[in-house]
């Protein structure tokens, strides 16, 4: 099983050793496509749950049946993003942009914006939050 854990680093000259997880975060990805909804509303695609290496491919297979050059996405209610996620848009991106479209990621989540702030995205990407 794939995990990603996040938690502070701890130098032991600091702080003493814990083997409590209590303090740490830990994310399993998900196992099948049950944590992704993608839902084509008035030819907008809606996306919610979490989009990770397991899921990301039913977000290209959504982009692909509505003529993935000019797609808008509305990641409102999108709460993690792997980078596995993070490659799936900026691959949208990039076919949109070569065929002469445009790909607009629409209302990004907190998570998700902070996300494409780190990553430094959002200056790539389409990003509309109005």
């Amino acid at each position: 099983m794939f995990f990603a854990l996040q938690h502070a680093a701890r130098d032991p000259a600091v702080s003493p050793p814990t083997d409590d997880l209590a303090s740490d975060t830990v994310r399993f990805m998900s196992e099948d496509n049950e944590q992704l909804t993608v839902s084509n509303v008035d030819g907008v695609l809606v996306v919610s749950g979490e989009l990770d290496a397991h899921t990301a491919p039913a977000l290209v297979e959504a982009l692909e049946a509505v003529d993935g050059v000019n797609a808008v996405v509305d990641m409102s209610a999108v709460d993690f993003v792997d980078s596995s996620g993070l490659r799936a848009l900026i691959d949208a991106h990039q076919s949109a942009e070569a065929m002469g479209g445009r790909f607009v990621i629409r209302q990004p989540s907190a998570t998700v914006r902070r996300l494409f702030e780190i990553s430094g995205v959002n200056e790539y990407l389409h990003v509309v939050t109005d």
